[in-house]
């Protein structure tokens, strides 16, 4: 198998493994930088300039393209389901006693 094949089976599992981690969009920037590095190895540079470029590459992806990613991915929160009531006025339909239940209606 030849050395650039190598770096793109490198960059597959790493965009793999950033589908199956949960939002840090790191190794999504560890798999662009294999991914260019396979480029690179492509080309037939020296061994050192691919380290380089991995290791380069990565840092800056990372510094770069993680502080955006996760600029777009969060989107605005709000409460749902229990959490959603609180502070809400209600109806008191049945009387709520101490140490059991009753009923109101929210909305």
């Amino acid at each position: 198998m030849e050395n650039w094949m190598v770096w793109l089976i490198a960059a597959v599992v790493l965009f793999i493994v950033e589908m199956v981690t949960p939002g840090a969009f790191f190794f999504a920037c560890l798999g662009m930088g294999a991914l260019l590095t396979s480029l690179v190895v492509y080309l037939k540079a020296p061994q050192w300039v691919l380290w380089l470029t991995f290791f380069g590459s990565s840092v800056l992806f990372v510094l770069i393209a993680r502080p955006i990613a996760k600029k777009l991915m969060k989107g605005e929160s709000r409460p749902s389901n229990i959490d959603e009531l609180v502070g809400k006025e209600a109806i008191v339909i049945e009387p709520i006693v101490p140490h059991g239940s009753g009923q109101v209606k929210v909305k």
